[in-house]
């Protein structure tokens, strides 16, 4: 990555390689044994295009707008999304990740039957 590289989520966004790196080794874990699929890659130009599907153990409680304790439940959840990077001399200068994080909310509230 660039050092000025720009990532984006739905629930993220950093302004350079250093931010990037604070946010993502600084957060709570609340997810645990991680799978990802990629189902295709393509580029086109200076921009890679990864569909991609991800499941994960939701094992440790979190909080939820600050005042909603929600406890974990030990089910695997899921999401799908996009993910597109831009490239300045070889290098991800842009990185971008979509993605519904309403749907993978909606699992992990959900009580397992």
């Amino acid at each position: 990555m660039t050092e000025d590289v720009i990532v984006w989520t739905p629930n993220l966004l950093a302004r350079s390689r250093d931010e990037f790196l604070e946010t993502i080794l600084h957060q709570d874990t609340i997810l645990s044994d991680p799978e990802i699929i990629i189902d295709t890659i393509d580029f086109i130009g200076d921009k890679g295009i990864a569909e991609w599907r991800a499941s994960a153990t939701f094992s440790s409680p979190f909080l939820l707008d600050d005042d909603i304790l929600v406890e974990a439940t030990g089910a695997r959840v899921s999401l799908a999304g996009v993910t597109v990077a831009e490239f300045r001399d070889q290098m991800i200068c842009t990185i971008r990740f979509y993605f519904d994080d309403a749907a993978l909310l909606e699992q992990m509230l959900s009580r397992p039957t």
